[in-house]
């Protein structure tokens, strides 16, 4: 490994890649020039692993004038301090070692996080130990990922360098299809696993066609009442636009018994207003839909000084869908009112983003088409959340987004456009 090591500390030293014998008869010039001692070129392209593709293990004297090269008095002493002086190194040779292994090592990879305390330096690593799990299809290191004690204690999914490495697993995990649902199962009857994924990286944007499976698995392993409220209401969601009445109405009767006053997470609580409300709605029960958006507006009083309004962020999908226009309009007008604060959390980008769609869905029904046509140019769909990029562009008048209909077909998201399109 510290080999590895020198190998990648030469190759910076010497300010290029070495891919060639002439890199490596000029390798051989530099260190005769700095050194005064010789390595033959063929020499270094086999430590290079350029020629005689059998392994050789490069001799004591190679390592220690490579050591000379980069300024040690031998190669013990640039091992004592490699490692240490540039953890870098330590990361790139491990992601070059573990290439030639079928599976990666759990153990070492625990051992590199702990090792690895530049916060920049672990932002840089776990995109790569992701992508080499996804490829290699190693499932045994992907069920334990959330078992990676050093990366995940003492850390929230608000964390920045967490907050990206999960949108990038949830949206790899998509293309997994070989025992996908085996992942899943594993990770819904693990802590870490609920509430850094399951409660993180909600697919909306594949929820019609696949991660119900996954929200199922987590519903089988609720712990309380906020579990419970949390999946019943997403699969809710699902059955009401794929209109399946059947599953919507058992849904609902489930739904409807739940304690509200309970004080649970604001997203999962707009989403049960959600189900209700919409319910409510197309089924023309006027009396329940009052005693619910009497029930969201008590609720957005309580939340006006939120610095992060998810409340409102998820509430605005319901009372877009239902036509209730004005109001969607003064609670997101309540958020922009504190944005200047709000927007200081890096993660409430694509919540931003999303609440713009859905104020362009309501100045255009309200007949306001030259401000939302305005809204929607400076609108950029590529700051949504990662898993609800298409899902969130459902809000958007039918005419902004005819190019994306196949895709939004393909998902079966186009009955939520479809249902706020119907004539009320």
């Amino acid at each position: 490994m510290d080999s590895e090591l020198l190998k990648i500390a030469v190759t910076r030293h010497f300010g290029r890649p070495i891919i060639n014998r002439p890199d490596c008869e000029e390798l051989s010039r530099r260190i005769y020039e700095k050194t005064h001692e010789h390595i033959s070129y063929n020499t270094l392209r086999r430590f290079y692993s350029l020629a005689d593709q059998d392994k050789h293990k490069a001799s004591k004297s190679t390592l220690t004038i490579l050591a000379r090269y980069l300024g040690y008095n031998n190669y013990p002493a640039f091992c004592e301090v490699a490692q240490h002086i540039d953890p870098l190194l330590r990361i790139q040779e491990f992601m070059v070692q573990v290439q030639f292994e079928a599976q990666l090592n759990f153990k070492a990879v625990e051992q590199l996080i702990e090792k690895t305390t530049d916060q920049q330096l672990l932002s840089t690593l776990l995109p790569g130990l992701i992508f080499t799990a996804i490829k290699k299809k190693d499932i045994h290191f992907l069920k334990r990922f959330f078992e990676l004690d050093f990366l995940f204690n003492d850390r929230s999914y608000l964390n920045h360098e967490l907050y990206h490495a999960l949108l990038l697993l949830g949206v790899e995990l998509r293309t997994f299809t070989k025992r996908r649902d085996e992942i899943w199962k594993y990770w819904s009857s693990n802590s870490r696993a609920r509430f850094f994924y399951f409660e993180f990286f909600v697919d909306m944007d594949y929820l019609m066609i696949l991660h119900d499976k996954a929200i199922e698995f987590y519903l089988y392993n609720a712990k309380n009442l906020q579990d419970e409220i949390f999946a019943k209401s997403l699969l809710c969601w699902r059955s009401i636009f794929l209109e399946d009445n059947l599953r919507t109405t058992a849904w609902i009767q489930q739904l409807e018994p739940l304690d509200m006053n309970t004080e649970i997470h604001p997203i999962p609580r707009a989403r049960l207003f959600n189900c209700l409300l919409v319910f409510y709605y197309f089924k023309k029960q006027k009396t329940n839909f009052t005693k619910i958006l009497q029930k969201i507006q008590i609720e957005h009083e309580k939340r006006l000084q939120d610095l992060d309004p998810f409340f409102q962020y998820w509430i605005i999908e319901g009372l877009c869908i239902v036509g209730e226009f004005d109001y969607c309009l003064q609670i997101i007008e309540s958020v922009e009112v504190n944005w200047s604060q709000v927007a200081q959390r890096f993660y409430n980008k694509g919540a931003h983003t999303k609440m713009q769609i859905i104020k362009c869905r309501c100045l255009y029904e309200m007949g306001k088409k030259i401000q939302a046509d305005e809204l929607y140019q400076r609108i950029n769909t590529n700051d949504c959340y990662a898993f609800s990029r298409m899902y969130d562009q459902v809000f958007l008048p039918s005419e902004y987004i005819f190019d994306k209909q196949n895709n939004l077909d393909k998902l079966k998201l186009s009955s939520i456009t479809q249902r706020i399109n119907q004539k009320r």
